[in-house]
């Protein structure tokens, strides 16, 4: 039981090793979590870009769809005034 394996020197030492170590290793950990941080930030501001992007993509879908309507609607409105005109005309000649 007297037997010491390490002197108190030596103890010391190995302390101080330890409590460096231990100081480097919350350094890493703090690096780390400022990293993570970021990386969050990013991921939040990648998904506000995403949000506007879908919405531009769909304000893109709507105009295209208005103009194809609008399109059709004039398409409509010559074809029904065309068919007046041709009627307006062959009720002239009937009277």
């Amino acid at each position: 039981m007297g037997d010491e394996w390490y002197n108190n020197k030596d103890l010391f030492e190995m302390i101080r090793g330890l409590t460096d170590e231990i100081k480097s290793v919350k350094t890493e950990m703090h690096e780390t979590r400022m990293i993570i941080k970021e990386y969050n930030g990013l991921r939040k501001s990648i998904g506000k870009c995403e949000k506007r992007l879908d919405a531009m993509e769909v304000t893109d879908e709507v105009k295209k769809e208005n103009t194809s309507n609008w399109k059709q609607w004039i398409s409509w409105v010559i074809a029904a005034v065309m068919a007046g005109l041709n009627a307006i005309l062959i009720l002239k000649q009937i009277f």
